[in-house]
């Protein structure tokens, strides 16, 4: 357990959703990635594994991944950028306090996401 927290960071992420920025000439809605939530505090764990169980042979991988508070705005097919680096959301998990029927946290798995993907993304 104490390596696998030495291993999260504090961090701050900014996420991206795709949306309308705009028409084009003919009045079309043109769409990109926009800024859903910016400078969100997280901690962001970005050691992915990969292992074969020996039980069954099976080919395990657990992504990437970053956890925000309760209340945070962040869906499956986000954007993620956090310390300069882009992820796209694999899913979401939400870690509920079952004493109080109250979700405490919000996982978020990751994977790398393509530079070309994130070309469209527009800056606020």
């Amino acid at each position: 357990m104490r390596q696998r927290q030495q291993r999260r960071k504090t961090n701050s992420a900014d996420i991206y959703r795709r949306g309308k920025v705009g028409e084009n000439e003919i009045g079309e809605p043109v769409y990109g990635w926009v800024l859903a939530n910016g400078d969100v505090r997280c901690m962001f764990d970005d050691e992915s594994t990969e292992f074969v169980r020996e039980d069954s042979g099976e080919r395990v991988q657990t992504p990437a991944s970053v956890t925000f508070a309760f209340d945070a705005d962040v869906e499956e097919s986000d954007r993620i950028n956090v310390a300069g680096d882009w992820y796209s959301v694999t899913g979401t998990n939400p870690t509920r306090d079952h004493r109080r029927s109250t979700i405490v946290s919000v996982e978020a798995g990751l994977e790398e996401s393509d530079a070309l993907d994130d070309a469209d993304i527009v800056e606020d």
